[in-house]
């Protein structure tokens, strides 16, 4: 946490009671197995665990103080609020108020992280930027980013994810961007959604209360490009395949795991990219940062020599070499049905013996047996050598390539060695915990987890 300050500041600030000597806050922490010296310990309730019955054990731990609803019997300066997540918003919207950064907020069904990733690597050629980190992405992790800027960030990209309607307007209250972007609407969190409609008025929410000065940064292919842009009160910039947009692709030359070469027009003129970016829908997401970094002022050459240094995020689709002959492509952090799609289509585009390591896709609601069926369809149809299946979402299948496990577990109880492959892929929602998978996988090969 960059945001140093007193109990006391903080106790004024939240208008909040106070027990207990000043204390000098230097970070913040929820965990209280993950306290440091100096650390506020922010006590939540959870549906699992009370944060009251941790603040003894993160006072153990170096905490100075506590963020509470209740006072507790621990020696340590407590900060009494109503609500603590309220608080901490509060907090954070300070913080938010007084930075002179120029603010990129991204959210979507697909791409938000890559897009994050891709936008801060662009524009820390330009300026101090500061980004989520990890899966920071709802309503504790969008305020801990916000803590985390400091006075020299002249940029910060905040991604923000929904679960139900309402919370991209919540996060964007809190952010509010001045380049805002919307990566793509896809079947994701159908259980809580119902609906891709419900899912596009959700994250169409990331335009509305825009400033004139603003810029709304959207996929320009989408059958709700006209309700989005209504929405939208400041610049638009859109994005895609057809003659219609702002930043158009022209040509993608996908390399399968190799990466990706691609041919724009922008409003800045035409550019030929290379990326190490794996799978054509990366295009979109590409296309999308540069917009963005074009709205933040940045030039098109600069962007164009710092998109060919973006490296892949850890768990999607990041290539480990395990081997003189074996690369491995963890894509495990998360997957939906065309996220699925895109990974298979790149692994056939890959030279070689193929294997794929598939876990469940999560909260697909009534539908996901199909999905899943569709996903199987499609690897049978390819050239890919083996596919391993962990979990029960998958349909029983008759063919010589698919063998069936139980889980995550007796995927790893099978590998004794790297497999003979050139390509192994592992993909799966992040519940199926196939990253587990992919450290094994690394340590029979000997690369770094």
């Amino acid at each position: 946490m960059n945001t140093r300050i007193s109990s006391d500041q903080l106790a004024f600030l939240l208008d909040a009671q106070t027990r207990g000597s000043a204390a000098y806050i230097q970070g913040l922490n929820f965990d209280s197995r993950h306290v440091q010296s100096g650390d506020l310990f922010v006590a939540f309730k959870g549906d699992k665990a009370d944060g009251h019955d941790y603040v003894e054990a993160a006072r153990a731990r170096g905490a100075v103080a506590a963020l509470v609803e209740r006072w507790v019997p621990v020696e340590i300066t407590q900060i009494r609020v109503e609500d603590c997540l309220s608080a901490l918003a509060e907090w954070a919207k300070s913080v938010r108020q007084s930075s002179a950064a120029t603010f990129v907020g991204i959210t979507g069904s697909a791409g938000k992280t890559t897009v994050k990733s891709t936008v801060a690597h662009i524009l820390s050629a330009q300026g101090a930027t500061s980004a989520t980190q990890g899966n920071y992405n709802n309503e504790i992790g969008v305020p801990l980013t916000l803590l985390e800027l400091g006075p020299e960030d002249q940029f910060a990209v905040v991604e923000m994810g929904a679960r139900f309607k309402g919370d991209i307007a919540y996060l964007c209250a809190l952010v509010e961007p001045n380049v805002r972007i919307l990566t793509a609407v896809l079947p994701a969190h159908m259980e809580t959604f119902g609906s891709i409609d419900v899912i596009a008025q959700t994250k169409g929410e990331i335009f509305d209360g825009m400033k004139p000065t603003d810029v709304a940064v959207m996929p320009g292919d989408s059958p709700y490009l006209s309700a989005w842009q209504t929405r939208a009160a400041g610049k638009i910039v859109t994005f895609g395949y057809s003659e219609a947009n702002d930043i158009q692709i022209l040509d993608v030359s996908d390399r399968g795991f190799s990466g990706l070469a691609l041919r724009l027009r922008t409003p800045a003129g035409e550019c030929e990219v290379v990326s190490g970016l794996v799978g054509a829908h990366n295009a979109s997401n590409i296309a999308a940062s540069v917009g963005a970094c074009l709205a933040c002022g940045m030039s098109l050459d600069t962007i164009v020599a710092q998109v060919a240094s973006v490296q892949a995020v850890q768990g999607r689709l990041a290539r480990i070499i395990l081997s003189d002959k074996t690369t491995l492509v963890d894509d495990s952090y998360n997957a939906s049905p065309e996220a699925m799609r895109q990974a298979l289509a790149a692994l056939e585009r890959s030279p070689g013996a193929r294997l794929a390591i598939l876990g469940p896709m999560a909260e697909l609601g009534v539908n996901s047996d199909e999905y899943h069926r569709q996903v199987i369809e499609q690897a049978l149809a390819g050239s890919v050598n083996e596919i391993w299946l962990s979990g029960a979402s998958w349909p029983d299948l008759t063919d010589s390539r698919l063998r069936y496990f139980a889980d995550t577990q007796a995927i790893i109880d099978e590998l004794r060695s790297v497999p003979v492959f050139d390509w192994i892929l592992v993909k799966a929602s992040r519940s199926a915990r196939l990253d587990r998978v992919a450290s094994h996988l690394q340590m029979l090969g000997g690369a770094a987890c």
